[in-house]
């Protein structure tokens, strides 16, 4: 076991200094950081309050009293990461690339402070056409527009926020580009879990579009529109097979223009069950018949709209 440990070792030690020399290998590169964090209440909150979502209702006692109305803090150091980049040779005519990175986030509040697998995927890369296979961010999370907030939530509730398996193909047409997704559901998943996914036999899928304009300002322009459909359970509590499943869909329009001097980025997002990119919906029983329990159900709606605008000084 020493002996694997020890080749292992030095042949990732050997791909590293491969990489540096600008052929094909790994790069490793990440940070180590640490959060202090004061909230006035108590919160709801994932990563025992590092994940703010939003500030705990008000829950009263037997004197009236807010049960919520206390104070917290946390010190926590999980969102240290180390990443790596992969080059490898051309294939089928394409470049090939690839990332891995983790943090020790955990998956859940219970497996905080443990190794968390973030990204994982390969790229092949044509002229105009990009192929990508693995797990990434969900892609109605565009990364070239989303509130820049000092919070590590990234705008969630408002914003969808999820990183999925997925194999996507993108576009470019000029200034355009298109990008056709079909994904699952690992660590951000359905009320009920992954295999509510998983046991509609079909993945989820995504179509978006954007134009990127360079110049003063630089525009950024998009629209996407997500859809998804759930097999909540393979039997009724009486025993007989449970077929019903629930479908849904998301959609998403964003803006953002970048000057030298302001930027302003506004999105607006209206679905249904967006439980899995950490959105305030989900699905609902509608009927039930009491022979079978076999069961009707239907997706909650859900709007949400930001803006985010700042300055581009030097200094401030």
């Amino acid at each position: 076991m020493k002996r694997f440990l020890l080749i292992a070792a030095c042949l990732i030690f050997a791909g590293v200094s491969f990489g540096q020399d600008g052929k094909f290998g790994i790069k490793f590169s990440g940070f180590v950081k640490n959060d202090f964090f004061f909230d006035s209440r108590q919160t709801v909150a994932a990563r025992e309050g590092h994940f703010l979502l939003w500030p705990a209702a008000e829950k009263l006692d037997a004197n009236g009293e807010d049960i919520n109305a206390k104070s917290n803090f946390n010190f926590l150091a999980v969102q240290s990461r180390l990443t790596g980049k992969i080059s490898g040779p051309d294939a089928f005519g394409a470049k090939t690339s690839g990332v891995i990175g983790a943090d020790f986030f955990g998956q859940t509040n219970t497996n905080t402070n443990l190794l968390r697998l973030r990204h994982a995927y390969g790229k092949l890369n044509w002229e105009n056409t990009e192929l990508l296979f693995g797990q990434t961010w969900h892609p109605m999370f565009v990364t070239g527009c989303f509130p820049g907030v000092i919070s590590f939530n990234t705008g969630t509730p408002f914003q969808p926020f999820a990183r999925n398996p997925q194999i996507r193909i993108t576009q470019n047409f000029g200034n355009m580009k298109v990008a056709a997704t079909a994904f699952s559901q690992r660590d951000y998943i359905s009320a009920g879990g992954s295999e509510l996914l998983r046991n509609s036999s079909i993945p989820a899928f995504h179509l978006g579009a954007s134009v990127l304009k360079k110049g003063e300002p630089e525009i950024l322009a998009g629209v996407g529109a997500s859809y998804q459909t759930l097999v909540p359970r393979l039997q009724t509590d009486n025993f007989f097979v449970a077929n019903e499943s629930v479908s849904s869909y998301m959609t998403q329009a964003y803006l953002k223009l970048h000057g030298s001097k302001l930027t302003i980025k506004v999105e607006g997002v209206y679905g249904q069950n967006t439980y899995d990119v950490l959105g305030i919906s989900s699905f609902a029983l509608i009927s039930l018949d009491p022979a079978t329990d076999h069961r009707e159900y239907a997706p909650l709606n859900s709007m949400s709209v930001w803006s985010d605008v700042h300055t581009n000084g030097s200094k401030i």
